[in-house]
Parts: C-alpha cells; structure tokens; sequence
C-alpha cells in the first residue's frame, strides 16, 4: 500500500502521543524515588484516542493494533506497580524496577 497523505498524517499524530508518554515515563521515574515531591499521577489517554482514530483503517492490521495495545497497557500496569512498591516509603525492588525500565 503506498503511504498517501492521510496515512502520512495519522502516523505523525503518534509522534506526540509517544512523547506525552515519555514525558510521564520520566514522572513515574522520579514518583518512584522521590515520591513526597509530586501526587499521584495519571497515565495519559492520547495513545487510546490514536488508537481510535485509526481503527478499521486499511494501513494498519487489527494483529499490530492489538500488540501495540497490549504493550500499552502493560506498560501501564508496570507503572503502577512500580509506583504501588514505592508508595510505602520504600525503595521499590530492583525486579519492580528492571520490569518497568525493560519494556
């Protein structure tokens, strides 16, 4: 399929979600070993809306949307363990953390 304008355009909103997301990676980051320095914190849904934007779209088959989805969420829940572990004042283990810097 030859990239056309449109597709061209869908991929290229994926660039801000991906930054948005590694923006908070680095806030996750930081909650984790500093964690009297910033609330709770929400991962972002931009990745979500993208996905729903491209849905049903020929360029990119239903298999790969749903592996980039599942990496999505489970870089999500990683977080949150990571994020669970160090909320009880301690640092989190270094398993917790290899798991959430290793995706």
């Amino acid at each position: 399929m030859p990239l056309t304008y449109e597709i061209d355009g869908k991929l290229q909103q994926l660039a801000p979600v991906m930054d948005e997301h590694a923006e908070w990676y680095g806030r996750v980051m930081r909650l984790a070993f500093y964690p009297e320095e910033e609330a709770t914190i929400m991962p972002p849904d931009s990745f979500n809306e993208w996905v729903r934007s491209v849905e049903g779209e020929e360029f990119i088959d239903t298999p790969a949307l749903d592996r980039l989805r599942a990496v999505h969420d489970e870089m999500h829940v990683r977080a949150a363990n990571l994020l669970q572990e160090s909320g009880a004042g301690k640092k989190p283990t270094i398993k917790t953390f290899d798991k959430y810097t290793d995706m």
